[in-house]
């Protein structure tokens, strides 16, 4: 597989799921998902880094779909590439993530 990431957001969640927004949110004071943005990177090239190695499976979404999805990329400051999708209401933000086109994959570089 060789996706070209212009935009992509690479989650290191295999379901975008309200518990996850709601662990996110127990840790700040903003619901969120937690999640990595890269451009220029192959998926090959990515995948191989840490902490998404400790994944089994990636789920794949373009950073334009969630900014058009009215949902905030905010940088948490931990890692250039590392960012929260964040959201004023937890349901309404669950909703609108999880109708983004998206896909899920196996992660080939799985350390497990």
């Amino acid at each position: 597989m060789s996706l070209m990431t212009a935009a992509w957001c690479w989650f290191a969640a295999v379901h975008l799921t309200r518990r996850c927004c709601a662990l996110t949110r127990c840790a700040t004071t903003v619901s969120g998902i937690s999640l990595f943005a890269v451009r220029g990177l192959t998926f090959e090239e990515m995948a191989q880094q840490v902490p998404l190695v400790r994944f089994d499976h990636l789920t794949l979404i373009r950073v334009a779909n969630v900014i058009g999805a009215g949902l905030r990329l905010e940088p948490t400051g931990r890692n250039p590439c590392h960012y929260t999708v964040g959201f004023d209401e937890l349901d309404d933000g669950v909703q609108r993530i999880a109708s983004c086109d998206h896909q899920i994959v196996p992660n080939p570089y799985h350390d497990a």
